[in-house]
């Protein structure tokens, strides 16, 4: 019960974030009360989950990265099914993207980015063909994919995602095919 509670909480607090910055009000003018206040929680039940009003996006971004971990790991995909899974379920939280995007909030994703990439390296490059497994072992991979992966997420998201998952799929597999040849 403790725990439902505090998802609530949790999912109460990113929502009413997510509107209070659709509403035009920049981050950085967001306080912790105004926020609980708009959820309708307690600053204790902030300060259980959150350190400060930053922390809710990055913690709703990694929920979301669980979410679609979960779904990529039960696929076996190549190269090209992943970049599309990656673009669909970035698709799906469209609005939220924009959202970031239009506060100039994305820069906060770096990071988790970085984190994500080697994550789904070290998890999926075992289970792909050996040429995959040693690129995902470079040390400069991550940086060179999570880098690429938040230009072209930027850039989508800044031109509203005009573009569908398909031809984002198509013009960056088209990219590794150049370089491949």
């Amino acid at each position: 019960m403790v725990m439902k509670k505090k998802l609530l909480s949790k999912d109460l607090i990113a929502m009413s974030l997510y509107e209070l910055l659709y509403k035009g009000i920049p981050l950085e003018k967001i306080s912790v009360t105004e926020l609980c206040q708009k959820a309708n929680v307690s600053r204790m039940s902030f300060y259980r989950t959150f350190n400060n009003v930053q922390d809710v996006i990055i913690s709703y971004c990694d929920d979301r990265f669980e979410e679609f971990f979960k779904i990529i790991s039960v696929k076996k995909l190549d190269i090209e099914q992943l970049i599309y899974e990656i673009f669909a379920f970035i698709k799906r939280y469209k609005r939220q993207f924009i959202l970031l995007s239009n506060n100039n909030l994305q820069t906060m994703l770096i990071d988790q980015l970085y984190y994500y990439v080697k994550y789904v390296a070290n998890t999926i490059a075992p289970k792909a063909d050996s040429k995959v497994e040693v690129i995902a072992k470079n040390k400069f991979f991550n940086a060179f994919v999570s880098g690429g992966l938040y230009m072209i997420i930027d850039q989508w998201t800044k031109n509203q995602m005009e573009e569908s998952v398909e031809e984002v799929t198509q013009e960056i597999f088209e990219m590794f095919n150049y370089f491949k040849n």
